[in-house]
């Protein structure tokens, strides 16, 4: 398995093209995107992911003006996991 962590910056912006081609390039199976952003720029990064085989993403959509993380899988994700909750000693920041 091939995993790709990324730091966008920004969202991607004009540079999303440069960004498929090099996510391409590096044909991971999971691709971990930091600094994601919501709007056009969204939807257009998640159009050229769907493209280049990654049908599966989740993320936490940001608010206006903020960064997230998009992660996409070219396979199904599976929850095989404890959730967050369960775990007995937990630390918040």
């Amino acid at each position: 398995m091939r995993l790709l962590g990324w730091n966008i910056r920004q969202g991607g912006g004009s540079r999303l093209p440069r960004i498929a081609d090099a996510v391409k390039r590096h044909d991971a199976d999971i691709v971990v995107l930091s600094e994601y952003r919501g709007g056009l720029s969204a939807l257009r990064l998640c159009a050229a992911l769907h493209a280049l085989g990654y049908r599966h993403a989740t993320t936490l959509v940001p608010p206006p003006g903020r960064n997230g993380v998009l992660v996409a899988a070219r396979h199904p994700f599976l929850n095989t996991a404890p959730s967050i909750s369960d775990c007995p000693n937990l630390i918040g920041w």
